[in-house]
């Protein structure tokens, strides 16, 4: 396939009226700014080149005029150099100590003077668009998550940028992200430590949902396996977004325990380890992680990480000398390195083998919910019960005709009551509807209270 471009040079002047009102200069397949301050180093240095005369580079660009977007040029390579070109001219930042309104005319007819060089593609799919994307920047190092990014709008790109930040829609909607990622301010976040620059969030998040891709395995997740994730054309991007919510709302309950614990987010350790965890164990009962109190849950997963991971009493200097391990270390070691290893599925589950058998994690069960994967008795069950009730409904002891007969969990399924016949009662349809999650016996209780 060819691709067809052409090259052009444009004064800053001529740039500015007539290209960057058209241009998307952040569109989402191209990285975000490398600073969230207007004022960084990175544009300062930009506008420094520019004064003193020097080449910055081809700005790289494509025509997306046959597309429903509202522009009609899109940024592919050089967004930090139109950002800043502009921001520099309507006044928010220094450069050599002096605002742009306060050079000399002369300096301001050289700046506005200035050629810019620039690249125009015919238009592009998305994938020519990454394609070009990674293989043109030159001025910073693509980080193996804005690699990713750089896909741009397809499904899979769309919903892991989405789950971290807020993404303008073609239509003017704005996206919801998730609650997990709730902002305290522009560059922090709530509920976990640190930010998004160079999309670190949205690689662990990358990094979830290819561990769903793969079944919910613990498996290895670097950027290479991921972006077959990216590359699959059969990916179930709403069923991986299922999957992958829950265990961010898991999430978002253990960093709200630990800011109130601890007043700070979770770091990216222990954001690992939760995942590691929440996988091993989600496997291991056949259904999803969940916590009837997530406060004590966490307390108790806390306890065993932080005594693992930072071995206060020096209990864990043993010598471990693992066939998948380098070099002999001790637990306490190993057990950091691997609450960040993202290459080793035999790591990821050491690091699990350890917490589960430490002395302290059995307590964690009293407060783990975990619901039966079955969910629907069989028809035996159900007949068997309805003999033994007598044909009568188990809520209100009126006669009950199998047409208007359903299975109830009495110990609510919801809250981990199990599908088994010492489980089930034969209630009115109308009942099983009314009591929602409520245990049968507490909605029985309520029923005839009110009926009295």
């Amino acid at each position: 396939m060819s691709i067809k471009f052409t090259r052009t040079t444009q004064t800053i002047q001529e740039f500015l009226i007539k290209t960057f009102p058209v241009t998307d200069c952040n569109p989402i397949g191209q990285r975000p700014p490398l600073s969230f301050q207007v004022d960084n180093p990175k544009y300062v240095a930009i506008i420094k080149t520019i004064l003193e005369g020097r080449d910055i580079g081809n700005i790289t660009l494509v025509d997306v005029s046959p597309e429903e977007s509202p522009w009609q040029l899109e940024s592919l390579d050089g967004g930090n150099r139109k950002r800043s070109i502009y921001a520099y001219i309507n006044g928010k930042f220094r450069v050599n100590g002096i605002f742009f309104s306060e050079l000399s005319e002369k300096d301001k007819e050289a700046f506005f003077s200035y050629n810019l060089s620039f690249t125009i593609y015919e238009p592009l799919s998305n994938h020519m668009k990454g394609e070009n994307f990674r293989s043109l920047n030159t001025t910073t190092q693509v980080s193996d998550m804005e690699m990713l990014n750089s896909y741009g709008n397809i499904p899979i790109a769309n919903a892991i940028r989405e789950t971290v930040r807020f993404i303008e829609q073609n239509d003017g909607k704005t996206s919801v992200k998730h609650k997990l990622f709730t902002s305290t301010s522009k560059s922090r976040f709530a509920y976990i430590k640190g930010n998004n620059l160079r999309l670190k969030q949205e690689e662990f998040v990358a990094r979830v949902y290819y561990s769903f891709y793969k079944d919910g395995k613990l498996v290895n997740r670097i950027t290479k396996c991921i972006q077959s994730m990216y590359d699959d054309p059969n990916t179930d991007v709403k069923q991986l977004k299922k999957k992958a919510d829950k265990f961010f709302d898991f999430l978002f309950e253990m960093g709200k325990a630990r800011v109130a614990s601890f007043n700070s987010g979770l770091d990216n350790s222990e954001k690992n380890a939760l995942l590691n965890v929440y996988l091993y164990l989600s496997n291991k009962y056949g259904t999803d992680l969940q916590a009837n109190n997530y406060t004590e849950w966490y307390k108790i997963f806390s306890t065993v990480y932080n005594d693992l991971y930072k071995d206060p009493y020096k209990n864990w200097t043993e010598v471990c000398d693992f066939s998948f391990e380098a070099k002999a270390s001790t637990i306490s070691q190993l057990f950091c390195d691997y609450t960040r290893n993202q290459d080793s599925a035999d790591k990821m589950n050491q690091m699990v083998t350890w917490m589960t058998n430490h002395k302290e994690w059995n307590k964690i069960y009293e407060y783990t919910l975990l619901k039966d994967i079955t969910r629907t008795f069989p028809t035996w069950m159900k007949e068997t019960k309805m003999n033994e009730q007598g044909y009568v409904c188990y809520v209100d002891g009126l006669p009950l005709v199998w047409a208007d007969a359903e299975a109830a969990h009495i110990k609510a399924h919801a809250k981990g009551g199990e599908t088994v016949i010492d489980n089930c009662a034969m209630i009115r349809k109308i009942h099983n509807r009314d009591m929602g999650t409520m245990d049968v016996d507490e909605y029985k209780s309520m029923y005839l209270k009110a009926a009295a």
